[in-house]
């Protein structure tokens, strides 16, 4: 028995083979309206498990066919065909089709009744968000009655974890209970020789993220060596090479220095929010990048593992969001330490993240606006299908970045722990593990920034090098940062007036007039 429904319903609970439908809200296509007008259908919400057009790709596989995974990959290669040479970015907007038939649709012929106890019987209609539940007569369903969807759990989406697939012929079927949800994905025997998984499983996810974790936090240990090194070169020196070959130990023996050192407490300090500043600073720059997509996703085995950790349709605002409570664990560290250097360097922070945010996220608008989507994914997608946005862009790709060292402290913006005059700045009373966790927050940015600009500006996976995918990526991530490298071995620190006024006064209004062209442009062209 196969069932595809949005919900989790009692269909869903009998059916040996279950798959993901989606509403109209969360399709990309076209339609046509009740005054009989051909218009554009846009996907407005992510559904939480991959619509339709994701397995019957993966289906498709298996007979030998290719079909792309994403709705607007198919649609761009049919509509020159099906719509008479009109491109599907027209379709449904203000033009019309050059050729159009006055005859009226033919109505289709009422199909004959299924026999009992054979092929597929329709159950029950349902309205439009949910279509049609089917069920298929056979030895364990044929004695009872229609299975009717007016259960309470029918209003509960059917998510990833609710997937499943038949298990084996020569393996016994398990007992089949009254509720959908007490016999999990998991405890199901997967077939061998089957076809691979469309969604990715929770396990599968976890141990991604647990991964991505891991490499966020070694490429952070590695990029203070990298660091040290270039800034050693650009200023004829040798740098770290004594711990090691080459120096290779050194992030090693600064982790064990940074544990041995003691955990110094101040003595009038607000000993909850002094420990909780720098976990709360190192843990949103950790979360942040995990909507960051690094590659288009790889079956492995029967088993789907998608590019991102999280894929949501607002990932930019869910990474701003992020970011901005980040400012958060800075401004409490300041004010728990209970000194004038700590408070003073807290509020620089605080003062220029907010305003340097403003300036970043117009930049950004601009991308958006061409993306036409808040999905990181999407934009990718977008690239690939015209062009890099670095180009039309080449205003806000300047300002995102001038605005993007000035968000992660880094010189010649690190006024807040400006060493003459605030001595280390709002973790001057921070020392062992909790200063490097602070610093672990300042790294993980830059590496965070530096993986979106090369999303949203240089194609993130996809490029000339299409097979290398996160390998092209990563290089593009370094690129991006070694110029962070060079910012600070070149330039000399700016004032706080000189600070504030580059971006009140210069990168703000040009954000805001490459934003106003770019609208202008998006709805002329």
């Amino acid at each position: 028995m196969l069932a595809i429904s949005m919900f989790r319903s009692l269909v869903v609970g009998w059916a040996d083979l279950v798959l993901p439908g989606t509403s109209y809200l969360e399709r990309d296509g076209t339609y046509v309206n009740l005054e009989g007008r051909l218009q554009r259908l846009r996907r407005a919400v992510i559904p939480p498990a991959p619509d339709e057009l994701a397995w019957i790709s993966k289906l498709a596989e298996r007979f030998g066919v290719t079909i792309p995974p994403h709705a607007s990959a198919v649609f761009a290669a049919l509509s020159e065909r099906i719509y008479d040479g009109l491109p599907f970015g027209e379709v449904g907007e203000q033009a019309e089709l050059r050729t159009r038939s006055e005859a009226p649709t033919p109505e289709l012929p009422e199909e004959p009744g299924v026999p009992a106890g054979k092929g597929l019987r329709l159950v029950r209609y349902r309205p439009l968000f949910s279509g049609p539940a089917v069920e298929r007569s056979r030895a364990g369903t044929a004695g009872r009655g229609e299975a009717r969807d007016r259960h309470r759990r029918d209003r509960h989406r059917l998510a990833q974890r609710h997937l499943r697939r038949a298990p084996r012929p020569c393996q016994p079927r398990p007992a089949r209970g009254g509720r959908p949800d007490r016999e999990p994905a998991r405890r199901r025997p997967r077939r061998r020789g089957g076809g691979a998984q469309v969604t990715e499983v929770w396990w599968v996810s976890l141990i991604k993220a647990f991964v991505i974790i891991n490499l966020l936090m070694l490429t952070f240990a590695y990029m203070t060596l990298i660091e040290r090194k270039v800034l050693a070169r650009m200023q004829l020196r040798y740098g770290p090479n004594r711990a090691g070959p080459f120096g290779l130990l050194q992030p090693i023996a600064d982790l064990v220095k940074l544990i041995r050192k003691e955990a110094f407490f101040p003595a009038s300090a607000v000993d909850v929010l002094y420990i909780t500043a720098p976990v709360l600073s190192c843990f949103t720059a950790l979360a942040a990048f995990s909507v960051i997509p690094f590659g288009p996703g790889w079956t492995i085995g029967d088993y789907y593992v998608s590019g991102e950790v999280v894929n949501v349709s607002i990932s930019l605002i869910l990474l701003f969001a992020l970011g901005s409570l980040g400012i958060y664990g800075f401004i409490v560290g300041g004010w728990a330490s209970d000194s004038k250097y700590s408070l003073l360097g807290s509020m620089r922070t605080c003062a220029q993240m907010v305003s340097y945010e403003v300036s970043l996220t117009f930049a950004v608008l601009g991308v958006v606006l061409m993306g036409r989507s808040l999905s990181l994914v999407d934009i990718v997608h977008k690239q690939d299908e015209t062009f890099w946005f670095f180009g039309p862009q080449f205003v806000g790709l300047l300002i995102f970045f001038v605005a993007g060292v000035a968000e992660t402290n880094r010189p010649p913006f690190d006024l807040p722990e400006a060493d003459t005059e605030l001595v280390a700045g709002y973790h001057t009373e921070y020392s062992g593990m909790r200063f490097g966790l602070f610093q672990m927050g300042e790294y993980v940015n830059m590496i965070t920034l530096s993986a979106l600009a090369v999303t949203l500006f240089f194609g993130g996976w996809y490029g000339p090098w299409a097979p290398l995918g996160p390998l092209r990526f990563a290089l593009m991530l370094f690129a991006v940062i070694f110029i962070f490298l060079w910012l600070r071995a070149t330039l000399p620190r700016l004032r706080y007036d000189q600070l504030m006024r580059l971006g009140w006064k210069v990168l703000l209004p040009l954000a805001t007039v490459n934003a106003v062209v770019t609208a202008a442009l998006v709805v002329a062209l």
